[in-house]
C-alpha cells in the first residue's frame, strides 16, 4: 500500500508497505510473499511518466534494492511465579505460571508442558503434553503473555520443558517456535524436585515435638 504521495523538490516522494507472511505461518498476513528470519528483502519500483516505464533502481527487473534482513525477534516464554518473577524450581503442588513478550497481538498459540528434552533440534517433534496442563496461551494488546497457571496443584516430580508452537504444526521450528529449557537440571526448563530427606527429617521432628507438648497438656488436666 502506498500512502503520503507528494511532491518534494523536484521529484516525487512517498512511503510504501508490502504485507508478508511471518513467523506465524500466515494465520494474520495477507499476502504470499513468504519471509522467515534473516531473509533479505529485495524492491524493484516501477513506474509510468508520462508515457514511459521507469525502473528504480534503473536496470533489469533482477538489479533490485536491498532492504536487509528481517529480523524477526523470536517470542520469548518463562516460567514464573503469580508475580512474574522467574521461577525454575517448584515444590509439589504449586502452582506453575509461565509469562512471555514479543508475541502477535491478542493471539492465541498452542502450548505445551513436556517431559524435559536433553537437546531440541530444529524439526523435533513436539512430545506429548504432560497431563492437565494448559493446551494454549493468549497475548494481550502488546504482544506479552502476563502471567498465567499453566499446571494447577502439579502432583509429579521430574524436570519438564516448556515450548509455544508459534505456527501450529507440532514441530518445534528454531527461531520461530518459544521455547524455556536449560535453565536448570542440565536441560530442563523447570523443575518438580524431590523433598529432601532433610526437610522430612524436620517436619518429623516438628510433629515429634507437637505431639510431646499435646500429651503434657492432656496430663496436667487430669
Amino acid at each position: 500500500s502506498i500512502r503520503g504521495m507528494g511532491w518534494v523538490d523536484d521529484h516525487w516522494e512517498c512511503e510504501f508497505s508490502i504485507p508478508f507472511v511471518g513467523n506465524d505461518a500466515g494465520t494474520s498476513d495477507v499476502s504470499d510473499l513468504s519471509c522467515t528470519t534473516a531473509d533479505t528483502v529485495g524492491v524493484k519500483i516501477q513506474y509510468f511518466y508520462p508515457s514511459e516505464n521507469y525502473f528504480y533502481p534503473e536496470g533489469n527487473l533482477t538489479q533490485v534494492t536491498t532492504y536487509a534482513d528481517l529480523s524477526f525477534p523470536t517470542p520469548l516464554i518463562e516460567s514464573c511465579n503469580s508475580m512474574g518473577t522467574k521461577k525454575d524450581s517448584f515444590n509439589l503442588y504449586e502452582d506453575v505460571y509461565v509469562n512471555g513478550s514479543d508475541f502477535l497481538p491478542n493471539a492465541t498459540y498452542d502450548f505445551y508442558v513436556v517431559n524435559d528434552v536433553e537437546n531440541w533440534t530444529d524439526g523435533t517433534p513436539i512430545p506429548t503434553r504432560v497431563p492437565r496442563t494448559a493446551t494454549a496461551i493468549t497475548s494481550n494488546t502488546e504482544g506479552a503473555v502476563l502471567p498465567v497457571t499453566v499446571w494447577s496443584d502439579p502432583s509429579t516430580i521430574g524436570a519438564y520443558d516448556m515450548i509455544v508452537d508459534v505456527d501450529k504444526n507440532g514441530i518445534y521450528d528454531e527461531g520461530i517456535d518459544s521455547l524455556d529449557d536449560s535453565d536448570v537440571e542440565v536441560t530442563a526448563g523447570f523443575v518438580i524436585p524431590e523433598v529432601s530427606t532433610l526437610s522430612i527429617l524436620l517436619v518429623f521432628q516438628l510433629m515429634t515435638v507437637a505431639a510431646l507438648v499435646t500429651n503434657k497438656k492432656k496430663k496436667h488436666k487430669h
